[in-house]
């Protein structure tokens, strides 16, 4: 490796590359879901959800009940936002296999 492509590599300039401060950052978060950081989706935001819920509940010294309680009502408050982002990506698969926006793109270009 020459001296310039090393000091890309430091500096953290080079593509597929992380500078320190984010290979601390993908490290620690990583470690639980191993997925890089800032690539995390559903199952990945769930799995922390549901850690950060325990130790809220253990840190403020909930009762079981109490905790099983509040993360069913947070739950709850993300359903909204949860069926939005599911319909439309089942929107957005179902248009570009079936050809479909293309088609309603034509038609309203039409008119």
């Amino acid at each position: 490796m020459s001296d310039d492509e090393r000091g890309d590599v430091e500096r953290g300039d080079v593509e597929g590359t992380l500078s320190l401060t984010e290979q601390t950052i993908a490290g620690w978060s990583s470690y639980l879901t191993n997925v890089p950081f800032g690539k995390r989706y559903f199952a990945e935001s769930a799995t922390w959800f549901l850690l950060i819920g325990i130790v809220i509940g253990v840190v403020s010294c909930l009762l079981k009940h109490d905790t099983v309680n509040e993360f069913m009502r947070g739950c709850a408050d993300m359903m909204g936002a949860v069926m939005i982002v599911g319909l439309s990506r089942g929107f957005s698969i179902l248009m570009s296999v079936t050809g479909l926006s293309n088609y309603v793109l034509n038609r309203i270009s039409t008119v």
